[in-house]
């Protein structure tokens, strides 16, 4: 009969912070990691088992060496408490997956100075910025390409409809390919922090970016082509343009390729 396989119920945050909270047991696991390279073991090898650098177990070797048992204790920490609690942890969670705007913040993603920045206010307790991504990996976030949705897009059904009935105009037909190109003065937002496994969505409102966006589209049997500029992209625009091209062709149904269409 196979052995069962058993599991632990507590998070790796949790049984971390309950060996920090004792200091003889965070000497006793230094003292074992210096005992297997004694052994013959790698600070390689021990990386993963221990779940610290390769630097930090041989800082420990050296300040057996240099010291004895006394240079693996914890050395004295000064100013705030550097650590949250899982209570504090839960709620920071909860908060990186809302969006800054929420907490008063002007920015639509997180960023390692906001976070800090939200840490030291709601807790009091103050993160490096070399500390701070640590700690969100620690929490499950990976900073991951976020995927764009636009608030005009609930236009679309409508425009469609009215498409598909100017194409029902007339039996002649013409076929255009389309392409369009934004000149913007700010910068797209496209990576943000966010749960493993899970992609984040940006937000970006159309009607606020400061930029001219071209709409063309070309026929390649009659080389006739036809542009638009806009304040703004978005689907209200795009139908205009998509009227003065069907005008451009009166009397003939228009097909029309766009450019993420493939052919």
């Amino acid at each position: 009969m196979s052995k069962e396989r058993i599991s632990v119920v507590a998070s790796l945050s949790t049984i971390k912070s309950q060996l920090r909270r004792d200091e003889k047991f965070s000497q006793g696991v230094r003292l074992y990691a210096v005992y297997q390279i004694k052994l013959g073991r790698t600070a390689e090898e021990l990386e993963e088992s221990y779940n610290v650098s390769h630097k930090s177990i041989c800082n420990w070797v050296h300040s057996y060496n240099s010291d004895g048992i006394n240079g693996l204790k914890d050395k004295p920490r000064s100013g705030r408490r550097s650590r949250l609690s899982d209570e504090q942890q839960k709620k920071l969670k909860e908060a990186i997956m809302d969006k800054p705007e929420k907490f008063g913040y002007s920015s639509g993603v997180w960023s390692g100075p906001l976070v800090i920045d939200y840490i030291r206010s709601t807790f009091g307790i103050s993160y490096k910025k070399a500390q701070i991504y640590n700690l969100l990996r620690g929490l499950g976030f990976t900073f991951q390409r976020g995927k764009a949705f636009y608030p005009e897009a609930s236009e679309r059904e409508e425009i469609v409809a009215t498409i598909k009935k100017l194409r029902e105009r007339s039996e002649d037909s013409v076929v255009v390919f389309e392409d369009e190109a934004s000149l913007s003065n700010t910068a797209t937002v496209s990576y943000d922090w966010s749960v493993k496994g899970r992609q984040p969505t940006m937000c970006q409102p159309q009607r606020r970016r400061e930029r001219k966006t071209i709409f063309g589209c070309v026929c390649p049997e009659s080389g006739v082509m036809i542009t638009d500029v806009a304040d703004t992209g978005n689907t209200v625009t795009f139908f205009k343009f998509l009227v003065k091209a069907v005008k451009a062709f009166a009397g003939k149904k228009l097909y029309m390729v766009l450019d993420f269409e493939k052919v």
